[in-house]
Order: C-alpha cells, then sequence, then structure tokens
C-alpha cells in the first residue's frame, strides 16, 4: 500500500542510536514510574471522580511506553476547521482546542473537556508567529490570573539549511515536570525561546539545562517507492501526510537525536490523527505540539 506509512521503517544509523539514551539522559532530566493503566486511570479519576480536569490534563505522563490518545478535526459545511478534540484512547473527552476568530496569525485559545472556549477564560494559549513557525503555549498563572507570565513550551520549526526540498526540523523546548521554573520572562535567556536560541547556538548553561526539556523531530527517510519522506509508526499511522511527525530528545551540544520516542502525531484519516506521548509532556502540552504541527506552514 503506497499510502501506508507502516512499513517504512527510518535508518536508524541517521539517529544515531548506539549509546545514545545514555548521552541524552540530560536532555529529560527526571522520568516519574507510572504505567499506561496507571497513568489513563488516574486521569480519569481527577477528570470524572475528582472533577479537576485541570490536574488532569497537565499530569505528567511516564516514561515506561507512549500514552495513547486521539484527535479528531472538525470542520464546517465549506470544509474549514472549526476546532480540535482531544480524546483518552478510551474515548473521554479531556480537551478542545479553536483558532481565535479575527485573529491574522493562529492564535488558539484551549478549553477542557466539551465547555465552550471563551478568550478570556480559556484554560491556555498557543500563540504563533506571523509565518507560523513559531508556536509559544502559555497557560494562566494561579497567582495573579495572567497568561502572559507561565511558558509552557515552545515548537520551533525551520527548513534544513542543506535541502530546502526536504522536511523541516520541529525543535521543542519544555520546563522539566518535575523543577520549579525560573522566573520566566518575554525575552532574553530566561524565556523559553530565549533558551532555545542559546542551546541552537550551543550556549545553554549548564543551569538551564537542569530546568529545561530538548526535543527535536525524528528525521524521515526518501522511500524511492513512493517517492516521499516516511517514519515508522508501528502500526498507529493509516495515512501519510507531510504534518505526521515523531518527537525525541535532542543533545543540543552535538546535536544528537535519542532514540526512544517521546511524542508522535499521525494522521489515521481525514478527521482523526493519532497522539501518543511520554515523560516529559503532559495532555495539555502533548495537544498544543499537535496542534502546531498540524497548523504550521512547513513541511515536516
Amino acid at each position: 500500500n503506497n499510502n501506508n506509512n507502516n512499513s517504512n521503517i527510518i535508518n536508524n544509523n541517521n539517529i544515531h542510536q548506539n549509546n545514545t539514551n545514555s548521552q541524552l539522559a540530560q536532555s529529560i532530566p527526571n522520568r516519574p514510574h507510572m504505567g499506561e493503566a496507571q497513568w489513563e486511570a488516574e486521569v480519569r479519576r481527577l477528570f470524572v471522580q475528582e472533577r479537576r480536569p485541570g490536574d488532569a490534563v497537565t499530569l505528567t505522563a511516564p516514561s515506561s511506553g507512549l500514552m495513547r490518545c486521539y484527535v479528531k478535526r472538525h470542520k464546517n459545511m465549506i470544509g474549514q476547521t472549526t476546532h480540535f478534540s482531544l480524546f483518552l484512547n478510551s474515548g473521554l473527552h479531556l480537551m478542545s482546542a479553536r483558532k481565535r476568530k479575527k485573529s491574522k496569525t493562529p492564535n488558539i485559545i484551549f478549553g477542557l473537556g466539551n465547555e465552550e472556549i471563551f478568550k478570556d477564560t480559556c484554560f491556555c494559549k498557543l500563540r504563533a508567529n506571523y509565518s507560523s513557525t513559531e508556536f509559544t503555549l502559555c497557560s494562566r498563572n494561579p497567582r495573579n490570573n495572567e497568561y502572559e507570565v507561565e511558558e509552557e513550551g515552545i515548537v520551533f520549526q525551520y527548513m534544513n539549511s542543506v535541502n530546502r526540498s526536504g522536511p523541516a526540523r520541529i525543535l521543542t523546548i519544555l520546563p522539566s515536570p518535575d523543577i520549579p521554573p525560573a522566573t520566566p520572562g518575554r525575552g532574553g535567556d530566561r524565556s523559553l525561546l530565549g533558551s532555545l536560541s542559546s542551546a541552537m547556538r550551543r550556549e545553554l548553561s549548564p543551569a538551564q539545562e537542569h530546568r529545561l526539556s530538548l526535543l527535536s523531530s525524528r528525521p524521515p527517510e526518501w522511500d524511492e517507492e513512493v517517492k516521499t519522506y516516511t517514519l515508522d509508526f508501528k502500526g498507529r499511522v493509516r495515512e501519510s501526510s507531510v504534518k505526521n511527525f515523531q518527537l525525541v530528545a535532542w543533545d543540543h551540544k552535538a546535536d544528537r537525536r535519542g532514540s526512544d520516542l517521546l511524542l508522535q502525531f499521525g494522521r489515521q484519516d481525514d478527521s482523526t490523527f493519532i497522539l501518543d506521548f511520554a515523560y516529559p509532556f503532559n495532555a495539555m502540552r502533548a495537544f498544543a505540539a499537535a496542534i502546531a504541527g498540524a497548523t504550521s506552514v512547513g513541511k515536516h
């Protein structure tokens, strides 16, 4: 089947798998011990029984395997995307997201469950630059009820300078879930974007490394038979798409990628996408990364 990504296997030599996991330990500082079933049960308990949906979607995923979710894309009568919904694999509706109306750039607002989403009361926001290559996730600061302070992550995409006709690379930076965040800022080295810029220049300080998780997209392989770049999703993805992507740990000093999958997003059909993730992601951050990938302008 020429449209099936599942048979197209990554060449491990291109991602330096040998000894990579131990060398990349500093990129993903700490990993809690919990299985997929335990994590999903706890998310469901917090969301349904405790009625604490905010705690449910910010519960950090374990590192023992990928937590399985799926995303539904909803369109109107003329084929325009109206909003996205995130579900546990078992069907629990965790979050929804939609683009703000009359926004010139992809400014996405998120709500919990199937609640109606308003810009002034939404749970978190995903802001894009004008070219839709840089996305910043901000959550509400419980101390002052503002969004601009609590940076939850940066998704940055750029074209390969060596082969601009090939897929773009995605870099992602997240605050470590287990370490209190440093005093944030809107610019400079204290912002996540500033830290990502430092990492790209190989100038990130050890103190910053300790507080951050750095990730990169796994490079796809060119498949001569189907004339496209492909990734191996181990049976989870049914359709090829330029928006399919996978994230692994990134050692910024050596520009080396890890072998363990930390997030993958891929198309099942026109309206359904799989979203699987592990530590350091939670459902909110993973959903935001998926939305950034789905609405960005470049090829992955």
